[in-house]
């Protein structure tokens, strides 16, 4: 019974995985679509570069996501491990902080520690444990990302 309930955990870890970041891609090839406004050159072009660099720590976020979600369907603990350390690095760098808003730095906090919770249930070898972690991990994510897009997104 133990094995499938693990396998259900998987199947469900995939899903939610999948589905996420198919919105991410679908949001970023809209954003992307977009005629840029009439601005001065140099400007346009900085905006370019952040833009870049943002969709690359964006992709880095998502490869770190799938080594997670890799090491739980696998019961590979260092993968999960490794991916929720990389989580933990890349959410203390400074294009993660968006904002300064009490809400988001919230979001980040609790991002981080379920991040340290995950790799310490991973170096536990405690898949179904971790693999909860992971799903709550994962809501933080979309709860933030959602905050981000109805706030800082429709302020700009």
């Amino acid at each position: 019974m133990r094995k499938h309930g693990t396998e259900i955990v998987a199947v469900a870890l995939l899903f939610a995985s999948a589905v996420a970041a198919t919105q991410f891609v679908k949001k970023s090839a809209a954003q992307e679509s977009k005629p840029a406004p009439t601005v001065d050159s140099r400007d346009s072009k900085a905006q370019e570069r952040r833009k870049q660099e943002l969709s690359k720590f964006m992709r880095e976020k998502l490869e770190a996501s799938s080594d997670v979600l890799e090491g739980l369907a696998t019961e590979d603990f260092k993968l999960i491990a490794s991916g929720a350390k990389r989580m933990q690095r890349l959410s203390a760098a400074e294009k993660w902080q968006v904002s300064n808003d009490a809400s988001y730095r919230q979001f980040s906090n609790q991002f981080r520690r379920i991040m340290e919770q995950l790799e310490t249930k991973a170096n536990e070898k405690k898949l179904e444990g971790a693999a909860l972690t992971w799903i709550e991990g994962t809501m933080t994510c979309i709860e933030c990302h959602k905050w981000v897009r109805n706030t800082i997104i429709a302020e700009k």
